[in-house]
């Protein structure tokens, strides 16, 4: 409302010092009134709100900066694949990824570089957890201080009696953001393909998981939802609390063909780079057949070998050879069904007609069907005087009147002026 007023419910006030207090029969017929908050005994509830939306400002924030440092991990560890398993800095053999023996080498020339990067991924993966903790807290604060609804004497971190289940969902994901390899860990380990080669990994290529951060983008849209602020807030309290994938489908509803092919370009370019990162390490396979995934072209095949898996095409003409690319190409296609058909049911929907276009469409039907009544009227009443002046047979006739009576029967809203609406 405006400066210095208030949102109240009738329900929660008195209406006037000397009258008794009023309750509206039920919810259904409550009049929300802006009241100057003089009017009141205290602004309590105008205090109240001001720092409920300081705390979902604080929300906000924790999930943006965790997003931020989000993409700044993947960069970090993008690059450093890279650094460690790119023919481009590799001059030992064109087609054969690095040694890592090598590149754990402190003497190597990329060594502190890549250190430099493992250190960005270790620092933005801590400040992602902290992140995560924090807007946890931040909920809390809302649910105890603001809206009152745990029990006296709750606290965040729980107690010896009772475990806080909002701080073991806290925990949970903030450790799942936490696992990663730190910094200075060059260990291997080793695969075997489907023509039993021995494939080595460097242990770092577990960081991959960092990918999977993507899908706290739900929780950093909800706190961005139009129902946290005053007015949304106000909708929630008079007609339910939305679902958490609420403010997702109203984000698909207002724009859905954009959003679902971002989406879905999205997790291509992830999965292409699963395939790229699990299949690139090994050993030289111009001796393996052509529907191998060949280490110099693995970006161009991973890309058009996801997007067939994903649109259910399969050609065939490429397929993984390891363990890891295998488990990627299956999570790909599960990913690919769910976002392929929710597309196509998406673009199905920006051609159907809207309410006002099937009005139309439906006067534009009726005015046809009447011009058609009136051709078989004049049809019918000619054929009948036809019929009296012997003309033609009766047999002609009743066919005429057969016509007109099966049309009249089945265009029974022509006879209505105004339609069911």
């Amino acid at each position: 409302g405006p400066s210095g007023s208030a949102v109240v419910d009738l329900d929660d006030i008195e209406l006037g010092s000397a009258a008794p207090a009023t309750k509206m029969p039920s919810r259904r017929y409550t009049t929300l009134y802006f009241i100057n908050a003089t009017d009141l005994k205290n602004d309590k509830a105008q205090e109240t709100e001001r720092r409920r939306m300081e705390i979902v400002n604080s929300i906000q924030q924790c999930w943006t900066a965790f997003m931020s440092l989000t993409f700044v991990s993947i960069f970090a560890f993008v690059l450093e694949q890279e650094l460690t398993t790119s023919r481009i800095f590799c001059a030992h053999l064109p087609d054969v990824p690095c040694d890592f023996t090598i590149v754990a080498n402190s003497s190597h020339e990329i060594y502190g570089a890549l250190v430099f990067f493992e250190v960005v991924f270790t620092l933005s993966t801590v400040l992602s957890s902290l992140a995560i903790v924090r807007a946890y807290y931040l909920h809390h604060l809302i649910d105890t201080t603001i809206g009152n609804l745990m029990p006296a004497g709750s606290s965040f971190f729980g107690d010896l009696s009772a475990i806080n289940p909002q701080f073991l969902r806290c925990l949970v994901e903030a450790g799942m953001v936490l696992v990663h390899i730190p910094p200075g860990v060059f260990q291997t380990f080793s695969m075997t393909d489907m023509f039993d080669t021995t494939i080595t990994y460097s242990v770092r290529v577990v960081n991959v998981i960092v990918f999977f951060r993507c899908a706290f983008l739900a929780y950093f849209i909800n706190s961005r939802s139009p129902f946290k602020r005053s007015t949304g807030h106000i909708a929630t309290v008079l007609y339910g609390k939305p679902s958490p994938l609420t403010p997702l489908k109203k984000i698909i509803s207002d724009s859905p063909v954009s959003v679902l092919f971002t989406a879905f370009m999205a997790t291509l370019s992830i999965f292409a780079y699963f395939v790229t990162v699990f299949e690139r390490p090994g050993v030289n396979r111009s001796s393996y057949p052509s529907t191998i995934l060949e280490y110099k072209h693995i970006y161009n095949q991973a890309w058009w070998y996801i997007w067939t898996t994903m649109t259910t095409i399969g050609y065939g003409d490429w397929y993984p050879l390891t363990p890891l690319g295998r488990v990627s190409a299956v999570l790909a296609s599960l990913c690919g069904l769910v976002l392929t058909a929710i597309l196509i049911s998406a673009i199905m929907n920006v051609f159907q007609p809207d309410s006002s276009e099937q009005k139309l469409l439906r006067g534009l039907s009726k005015m046809k069907r009447r011009k058609e009544r009136k051709n078989i009227a004049a049809e019918f009443l000619l054929a009948f005087w036809r019929c009296r002046k012997g003309k033609i047979s009766r047999a002609v006739y009743a066919g005429f009147y057969s016509k007109w009576h099966q049309f009249r029967t089945s265009n029974d809203d022509l006879n209505y002026v105004f339609d069911a609406e």
